[in-house]
């Protein structure tokens, strides 16, 4: 007998594809989820645990269903209350749609069918407390309902993207014509245009994740870049790179070649050339003798220029000019804050960032947590999950 897709006795996730069936799967999870019990099963005797309903039932405020648009969130609240309409109204039903023959046989293994009944009409009274949403939507209502915790106005409004883009040039160009901040601006627009990189800003302001990203690469920025290079270049030819050295074993060449793949890993990576002259060996690797390893080489050796030393100088400088382009960045969007708390606003990006702060702080009443299209969560959007 095969697992029940519907079932509210364990969690799990679901992977399909577009127009599989995951909005009627959750749809029905919903339902039981309101019941306490496994009422939508998908082969009959699979087994409704009625028993223990009270302990499992939820309410509507209880279950929190998350999509990421607008418009899935609206489908999922029709989908999910168009199904309560027709087991409310099963016995009158005319049509044998697509969603009958799962509520027939629902009710042919249900015990009290009186219970289902109760319980669903209770639900359609009360549909104003479903927490069908977005994230966003979730979010917000967390700083609504929290907002002493918070520490913001209970009455937030939502900025649009022309208010929001309006208040964001405002300040943008506050903090360029800022005497602050001169310094730093003549010193970066030497290398970098301001106004070419709005784009690049904008995300830095608006995008958490992208912010969270960039603030990591300029602290970090000497490790971040050689992982993404070993694991772009590197890890993808580990497997050549062991059998070029077990098919050279037993050669001469073996230790030049060890110490000429070790260079890129240790970024000080050179032609395999140097490496045999020291070690009085063959310099050559013919491509009839080793294969493998003849292959190899030419392939580390395009590399090289990825994974030599850096002049110690430049790479200082430049990590200067980041860190001063940071500090300009920082600027704009301690000023774009400053002023939507100005005007009472907030944008999405905010919303997500002040939920995730307080989520841990404050109590709820949730039981259950059903995502859609998980997999376009990011970081934040996990954490807060």
């Amino acid at each position: 007998m095969s697992i029940n897709k519907f079932t509210i006795q364990k969690s799990f996730a679901i992977s399909a594809g577009a127009g599989s069936g995951k909005t009627y799967t959750l749809s029905r999870r919903f339902i039981n989820i309101l019941l306490g019990f496994d009422f939508f099963i998908e082969e009959a005797g699979q087994g409704q645990l009625f028993d223990e309903r009270h302990e499992r039932k939820a309410d509507l405020e209880q279950i929190v269903t998350i999509t990421y648009t607008e418009a899935a969130a609206l489908e999922m609240k029709d989908r999910i209350f168009e199904l309560i309409n027709k087991i409310c109204s099963f016995s009158t039903l005319n049509t044998k749609d697509g969603d009958y023959h799962s509520i027939d046989m629902a009710f042919d293994e249900c015990d009290d069918v009186t219970y289902v009944q109760e319980r669903l009409n209770k639900a359609q009274q009360e549909i104003a407390e479903a927490n069908i949403t977005t994230i966003h939507g979730f979010c917000l209502n967390i700083l609504k309902r929290h907002s002493d915790v918070a520490k913001v106005d209970g009455n937030l409004e939502v900025l649009n993207d022309d208010n929001k883009n309006r208040i964001f040039n405002e300040v943008y160009f506050k903090v360029i014509n800022s005497y602050v901040y001169r310094d730093d601006i003549l010193d970066v627009t030497r290398h970098v245009s301001l106004y070419k990189s709005q784009a690049l800003i904008k995300q830095y302001v608006f995008s958490h994740q992208f912010r969270a990203s960039f603030d990591h690469y300029v602290h970090g920025h000497g490790d971040a870049i050689k992982a993404l290079l070993v694991s772009t270049f590197l890890e993808p030819l580990e497997e050549e790179i062991a059998s070029a050295l077990e098919e050279l074993e037993n050669d001469q060449r073996y230790e030049a070649f060890e110490q000429f793949v070790s260079s890129f890993y240790s970024f000080s990576a050179q032609k395999f050339t140097p490496f045999a002259e020291a070690l009085g060996v063959p310099k050559s690797l013919g491509v009839k003798k080793f294969p493998i390893s003849d292959s190899v080489k030419k392939k580390l050796e395009k590399l090289v220029s990825y994974f030599c030393e850096v002049d110690a100088t430049q790479e200082a400088r430049f990590v200067e000019i980041i860190e001063r382009f940071r500090r300009i960045l920082q600027a704009i969007k301690q000023s774009y804050d400053a002023a939507l708390a100005e005007v009472n606003g907030t944008d999405f990006d905010t919303i997500i960032q002040e939920a995730a702060k307080i989520i841990s702080k404050v109590e709820t009443d949730y039981r259950y947590i059903m995502v859609d299209e998980f997999q376009d969560t990011n970081a934040i959007q996990w954490e807060i999950v």
